[in-house]
Parts: C-alpha cells; sequence; structure tokens
C-alpha cells in the first residue's frame, strides 16, 4: 500500500519540480534560441552569397542586409534578456507560493 503512495509523491514532486522550471526557462529561451539559430542562418546564407558573385555591389547589398538583419535580432536577444531578468524572476516567487 505504501509502494503507490511513495510513487505518486514522487510523481507529484517531479510535476512541481517541471513546472517550475518551465516558468523559469521556457520564456526567454522560447526567444533567444530561434534568434540565435537565424543570426547563424543569415551568416551562412551570407557567406555562401559572397564567395558564389563576387561582384562588389552585390556583396554590399548581401552585408547591408545581414546588418540589418543581425540587429533585428539582437534587439530580439535584448528582448529575451530583459525577460529572464525581470519576467522569469517575479514568475519564479509566484510558482514557489503557488507550488
Amino acid at each position: 500500500m505504501a509502494i503507490p503512495y511513495l510513487l505518486y509523491l514522487q510523481v507529484w514532486n517531479c510535476g512541481k519540480a517541471l513546472i517550475f522550471s518551465l516558468s523559469s526557462m521556457f520564456l526567454q529561451n522560447i526567444i533567444a534560441i530561434p534568434c540565435i539559430l537565424a543570426i547563424a542562418v543569415s551568416g551562412k546564407k551570407l557567406y555562401n552569397s559572397i564567395t558564389k558573385d563576387k561582384r562588389k555591389e552585390n556583396i554590399k547589398l548581401e552585408v547591408c542586409r545581414h546588418t540589418i538583419f543581425s540587429l533585428c535580432m539582437v534587439i530580439g536577444l535584448g528582448i529575451a534578456s530583459c525577460i529572464e531578468a525581470y519576467l522569469s524572476s517575479n514568475l519564479m516567487v509566484a510558482m514557489i507560493q503557488y507550488l
């Protein structure tokens, strides 16, 4: 009789830990990880376009396009860091009181 009860407690505690970790890590990572991947893909695309086409005008256009896109992604990373610094900590405190 005690073994199912202990298993229930372990599952419930694991669920609490899962909810707590999701509340602290999920929000900023849902923004940060796609931004980092997008910057990497944009850099690879820039490299491929430079090696494929040697005309100076096209290279300037591609570098400007990559720079503007990278700046937008840096803004997205700034938003993710603000979420991590302010919103996530308040959400963790609320989750501790709830759990």
